[in-house]
C-alpha cells in the first residue's frame, strides 16, 4: 500500500520579510548620507576646517609680511630715525578713495593698485619704561620711512610705507606705499597719495588690527626691554580672528633698532 505524502510548503522570503529588509537598508543609507553631510560640512563648509585653515593661513602670511616690513623701518638714517617724525601712529584713520580698478574689486576689500588718501588724528608716541602689554591709545594706522636708493637717507630719496586697518571695509588690512615724495612722514601722511596692497581681506578679523608703540630701551628684533639695552622703538600689533576659539586678542611685538 502506497503512503500518500502531503504537499510541501513553499520555501523563500515572504513579502513582509522583503519589506522589512528594504526598510532597514533605506535607514542605513539615510544614516550614511547624514554622516557624509555632517563630515562634509565640518571639512569644507563655510565654517569648516578647510576654509578656517585657509583664513588662518592668509592672516599668518599677511602678518609675517608686516613684521618683515616693519623691521626695515628707519633703515638708512644716521644715527637713527626719530619717532613722531619718521614713524607715526594715527587713530581713527579712514581712507578716501582716489582711484580703484573696477574690474578688480574684491567685494568690500579694495583691490591692489588702488590709490587712496588717509585722514585721522596724529597720535604722539611717548617715551619711557614699557609696561607690557601696551594698551594705551591704540591706533589703526601707522606710517614709517626707510632709505631708498641712497644711504644715508635723504628727504628726496626716502620711501614711505604704512599700514591701515580699515573698519569701513569689515576690518580689511592694507599695506600702503607712497606714490611720491613723503618725507617727513609726520607732516605728509595725510596729503600723500598711497598705493594699496590688500594683506587681509574684509571679514576675517573680529575688529581692526590695533597698533601701539613706545620709545624705550630694548634689544633689537626682540621683545626684551631693559635699562641696559640700546634705544629703540617698541611696537605691538594686536588682532582677533573670526576663527579664534574665543574673543581674546593675539599679538606680535618687537623692538625696531633703527628708530628712537
Amino acid at each position: 500500500m502506497r503512503t500518500r505524502h502531503s504537499p510541501r510548503g513553499q520555501a523563500g522570503w515572504t513579502i513582509v520579510s522583503l519589506m522589512v529588509g528594504l526598510l532597514v537598508s533605506l535607514l542605513v543609507i539615510l544614516s550614511m548620507l547624514s554622516l557624509f553631510r555632517v563630515v562634509a560640512a565640518n571639512v569644507v563648509g563655510n565654517n569648516g576646517m578647510q576654509p578656517t585653515a585657509a583664513q588662518d593661513r592668509q592672516i599668518a602670511t599677511a602678518l609675517l609680511s608686516v613684521q618683515t616690513l616693519l623691521q626695515n623701518a628707519g633703515y638708512g638714517y644716521a644715527p637713527q630715525a626719530a619717532h613722531n617724525s619718521q614713524f607715526v601712529l594715527v587713530t581713527g584713520a579712514q581712507k578716501t578713495v582716489i582711484s580703484t580698478p573696477a574690474s578688480d574689486l574684491l567685494g568690500s576689500t579694495m583691490a591692489g593698485t588702488s590709490t587712496i588718501k588717509v585722514n585721522g588724528t596724529l597720535q604722539s608716541i611717548s617715551s619711557g619704561v614699557v609696561t607690557l602689554p601696551l594698551t594705551a591709545n591704540p591706533a589703526n594706522a601707522m606710517f614709517w620711512e626707510t632709505a631708498g636708493s641712497t644711504v644715508p637717507a635723504t628727504a628726496a630719496t626716502a620711501q614711505c610705507y604704512g599700514l591701515l586697518s580699515d573698519s569701513s571695509a569689515t576690518n580689511a588690512l592694507y599695506l600702503l606705499q607712497a606714490s611720491g615724495s613723503c618725507s617727513p612722514v609726520s607732516g605728509n601722511w595725510n596729503t600723500t597719495t598711497w598705493t594699496v596692497t590688500p594683506l587681509v581681506t574684509g571679514g576675517l578679523l573680529n575688529g581692526p588690527v590695533m597698533f601701539n608703540a613706545q620709545e624705550t630701551t630694548c634689544w633689537p628684533y626682540s621683545t626684551l626691554v631693559g635699562a641696559s639695552a640700546p634705544a629703540g622703538l617698541y611696537v605691538q600689533l594686536s588682532w582677533s580672528t573670526n576663527t579664534s576659539a574665543n574673543a581674546s586678542l593675539s599679538s606680535w611685538s618687537s623692538c625696531l633698532p633703527n628708530i628712537s
